[in-house]
């Protein structure tokens, strides 16, 4: 069973994201909005350490290619703190 995320029901695999063990101990797996987009992009990452899953979401107005760095950093500081 599949639940879309609510306002990005179609979504892929980020070819961007070239930090997935940025954080020992966890894996991330960055995943955008399927082209075309609405009135925002979103993007989302799963963040998995041990028995423990975290979902980091990010919507901007219009396309979020130039928030791709902050996206990357919240991902990567969020995994720390859980870390």
């Amino acid at each position: 069973m599949r639940w879309p995320l609510a306002g990005a029901e179609e979504v892929a695999f980020d070819a961007t994201w070239k930090s997935a063990r940025a954080v020992e101990g966890f894996s991330s797996y960055a995943l955008t909005e399927k082209a075309p987009q609405g009135d925002a992009h979103t993007r989302l990452a799963y963040s998995v350490a041990g028995d423990t899953l975290a979902l980091i979401v990010h919507e901007r107005p219009g396309r979020a290619e130039s928030a791709r760095i902050p996206f990357q950093q919240t991902v990567i500081l969020q995994n720390q703190l859980l870390g």
